[in-house]
């Protein structure tokens, strides 16, 4: 009956100790989004590509980039046109999104990004060509989602976005510092906050 008694007793401290495990309040270092990654199919549309990976990762749909660039625009043909960041938010809204997402000037702090990442927010950045003589803006600008972080190594993941050699996009690890500060673009807009 003893025997019995303490069996008893140690399977209910088990179970006790078992209900904490993996309730740790430890942060997560480390998070990299499952997004599908689509290469431009013109030239000048990075925004559609990033717009479609944002929209295909929240609705599990992969509309054609021509349909993404019609919502952007508010058109019925697809030219090779630039996009700006209000095209973003008619493509949001018109795929359904509750939030369409924020507008910030310039950079935003790796941990803004975790916070994000870890709220399965997958993120777009803007970034502005600089002349590599000069230093100065080209006025040529690239988009990029922002899909992962490792703060133990203060690095940010992002989606290369190609056209010319399309089997070139896919994910690339940079520094967190370097996105910040480095001699080939400067990180001028994000948008940040969009779901559905």
């Amino acid at each position: 009956m003893v025997r019995k008694l303490s069996l008893l007793s140690l399977s209910y401290v088990l179970i006790f100790a078992l209900s904490f495990v993996g309730t740790s309040t430890a942060s997560t270092t480390y998070k990299l989004l499952d997004v599908v990654q689509h290469p431009q199919e013109k030239s000048n549309w990075c925004w559609v590509a990033a717009s479609k990976s944002i929209v295909q990762y929240h609705t599990g749909t992969a509309y054609t980039q021509c349909q993404i660039y019609k919502w952007g625009k508010g058109t019925t043909d697809c030219p090779n046109e630039d996009g700006s960041w209000s095209n973003y938010q008619n493509v949001f809204d018109n795929a359904g999104f509750v939030n369409k997402g924020t507008e910030a000037s310039g950079t935003v702090t790796l941990n803004f990004i975790k916070g994000q990442i870890d709220a399965d927010k997958p993120m777009i950045i803007r970034k502005s060509w600089l002349d590599s003589s000069t230093g100065k803006k080209t006025g040529t600008n690239h988009a990029a989602p922002v899909i992962g972080y490792n703060t133990s190594t203060k690095r940010v993941a992002y989606i290369n976005i190609t056209y010319s050699n399309p089997s070139n996009t896919g994910t690339v690890w940079r520094d967190y510092d370097y996105m910040v500060d480095n001699t080939s673009y400067e990180w001028t807009k994000s948008r940040y906050g969009m779901y559905k």
